[in-house]
Formats: C-alpha cells, structure tokens, sequence
C-alpha cells in the first residue's frame, strides 16, 4: 500500500470516530495545535518544509497518532478475518510493542522541550527470533544454546522519532527502512514508549550502527530516498545533503 493510499484509508478511518483510534500516551503534553483536520499531504509537506519548531513537533506528534491508529484498525480488521494486512511483517519485536500499554499508564517522562536541529540521536540493536523458520543452526544468527534462529533489529531515534530502521535476517538481503519512505513498515512509537533506553545492552555506539548500516547497502539506499525527495528530514538526512551538495549532485 502506498503512502497516498494509506493516507486516504487512514483519514476514512479517522473519520469514522473514535472507536477505531488510540488515544495519546498517557505521558504525552497537549499539543499547541490542532492538527487533527489536516490531511496526510499537509503534515507531510509541513515537516519537510516548516521552520517553526512547536509546529513540526505538533505534526510529528499528529502523523505518529495517526500511524498507531492505522495499526490499531488493522489488527482489529485481521482479527475479524477482513484481511488488512493479514501476512504484514512485525514493524518492531514483540518485545518492544509490548512496553506500549505498561508505559502508556505511567507518567514516566515529560517532554525535553522542542527539539532542535541537535536533537539528541539514539542507536539501538535487539534480537528477535525468526518465526517460521527452521530449528538448527545458523551462522552468525542462531540464539546461544537455543538453536533458534535470530535476527537483529536496529534503529536509530532522532530525538523521539525513529529516523532509521535495519532488519537483519538470517540467509536474507537485509531489510533497510528510512522515515518518510517507509512510514507504514517501520516502529511508529515515540522513543520513550518503546522501554529501549532502559534495556540493558540495547543501546550501542553511533559507529556501529553506521558500519553496520553501510554494510547493508543503508548508504545508497538513504541517498536515494534523499535525493527522490520521499525522506523526511533527520540529523542523517542532513548529512546526505551536505556531501550532495546544493545542486543534488555527489
């Protein structure tokens, strides 16, 4: 499904009232503006575009309620057996989804301010088990002693919001995920929802998110989605423009 058409679904649904949406964390701050009219376009166009700070975060915040809601009405449609996305790729490991409700009812955390262009940036790296594969070893991703083959998860938080997303699976082309291009395939949960910061060896150094990254092909994939205009702008955006340059080129 294409962002456009999910857009159009999701504004539908919206539409519908509330017994499809999610309400916002229990921890979240009222927003200084209302958003909820605005289509899927304006957010989109304002977060790329806008210079005022309270605004951008208000988007991010509006467009991040929507994708739970989206989420959350596709699950129920599955579970009544309407399709939506019957066979979708889990966007974070269960573990991970499952800090949302725990977290939700606890007002852990206020919001640091607005964010700036020196957003604080985050790296993490968890496993997950491969589901539906094989039992027996497999290099370099079976769990210790378990024999179960397990993948890894990366991200990368620009300030709240995920920026990057890496899938590593066992005996695959690894799955690469940028915001803005890949919104509906990637964690749309605030950093402080997700648990991450206080999971003990979840986080790593920048370094070797990046190596692994690049490893990946995360590179070029980046700069294409840079350069076609479909990312949406991050501190590793930023450094994508600034190597291409103002005209686009290398």
């Amino acid at each position: 499904m294409s962002m456009e058409e999910m857009a159009k679904e999701m504004t539908e649904i919206l539409a519908r009232g509330s017994g499809y949406g999610l309400p916002h964390p229990a921890g979240d701050q009222p927003q200084k503006h209302d958003l909820r009219s605005w289509k899927y376009a304006e957010l989109r166009d304002t977060i790329n575009t806008s210079c005022d700070l309270p605004l951008l975060e208000s988007c991010r915040s509006e467009l991040h309620r929507r994708l739970r809601t989206f989420h959350a009405w596709r699950a129920r449609n599955r579970a009544r057996g309407g399709g939506g996305g019957a066979h979708d790729p889990p966007r974070a490991p269960q573990s991970v989804m499952e800090n949302v409700e725990r977290l939700s009812r606890l007002r852990h955390h206020q919001e640091q301010g607005l964010e700036s262009m020196n957003r604080v940036q985050s790296y993490f790296r968890i496993p997950f088990v491969v589901k539906g594969s094989a039992r027996g070893p497999s290099s370099g991703g079976a769990a210790q002693g378990g024999g179960t083959p397990r993948g890894w998860w990366l991200a990368h938080y620009d300030g709240s919001w995920l920026a990057r997303q890496l899938e590593l699976h066992p005996g695959k082309q690894p799955v690469l995920l940028v915001a803005g291009q890949d919104d509906e395939r990637m964690c749309e949960l605030r950093l402080e929802e997700t648990g991450l910061l206080r999971r003990r060896g979840a986080q790593i150094l920048a370094r070797r998110f990046e190596e692994t990254w690049e490893l990946s092909g995360g590179a070029a994939y980046l700069r294409w989605a840079v350069l076609a205009g479909r990312a949406r702008p991050t501190a590793a955006t930023a450094r994508v423009q600034l190597l291409a340059g103002p005209s686009g080129a290398p």
